[in-house]
């Protein structure tokens, strides 16, 4: 009864981990730039959260570079809806509009449980 409990215990611990594989990175630019290069993992149903803040009028272009195809991202506005031609994408370029909170979420797209790396290019600058 003791192993039983013991495997329970175990096993939930193992599930909790591997449940809380999300996170989130506040993405702060350098001063006097509106570009970060940022490198990461991710695996299986695990995402990570790239927070940014933009101002209004301001382009946005990400881009998403892996050796592995299935490594995508989704960009979401400050309302917390995915922008235009950027769900399940590696690449995305569009406008700001009002500005605010953006967030790049990076994901894999199956169900694979191998840890991909990539990087991931941020940029905002004014558009002409």
């Amino acid at each position: 009864m003791k192993k039983v409990i013991l495997f329970a215990i175990i096993t939930f611990a193992f599930l909790t981990i591997s449940v809380s594989a999300q996170k989130d990175v506040s993405v702060k630019f350098p001063k006097g730039s509106y570009e970060k290069t940022l490198s990461g993992m991710v695996q299986g149903r695990g995402y990570i959260d790239y927070i940014f803040k933009v101002d209004e009028y301001h382009f946005i272009d990400v881009t998403l570079k892996s050796t592995n195809k299935s490594v995508k991202f989704t960009i979401t506005n400050p309302q917390n809806a995915a922008m235009k031609k950027g769900r399940n994408v590696r690449t995305f370029s569009g406008d700001s509009g009002s500005g605010g909170n953006f967030m790049v979420r990076v994901f894999v797209d199956g169900s694979s449980q191998r840890v991909m790396k990539y990087k991931l290019r941020i940029a905002a600058f004014l558009g002409t």
